[in-house]
């Protein structure tokens, strides 16, 4: 009969220590929440399976068209509402005596 022996090395793994909140600097958390945000956008979009240069194009259409869209509003809504507005003091009322004309 032979007899087996088991050696078991255990190494102890300590936690690194904890700072007060207090004593971090305030940028951590921005930093943090921009990473997270930047994350969430690459998750949303797929972007993260992009070649930096596919990114590049993708951002730069998608900033392309978010600014067209951001002056055609600025241009045009104004108008569009007085428009709307117009139109529903004539069902209201009857006249268009009470809406003023851009």
């Amino acid at each position: 009969m032979s007899a087996t022996t088991t050696t078991s090395t255990t190494s102890t793994i300590t936690a690194p220590a904890s700072s007060a909140e207090g004593t971090r600097p305030r940028g951590n958390r921005l930093i943090r929440f921009l990473q997270l945000k930047r994350y969430q956008y690459e998750v949303t979009f797929s972007l993260y399976m992009l070649t930096p240069v596919e990114k590049v194009v993708f951002n730069t259409f998608l900033f392309i068209a978010l600014s067209l869209l951001i002056i055609a509003v600025s241009f045009y809504l104004p108008h569009h509402i007085a428009v709307v507005a117009s139109r529903a003091w004539w069902y209201y009322a009857g006249d268009e005596h009470g809406v003023r004309e851009l």
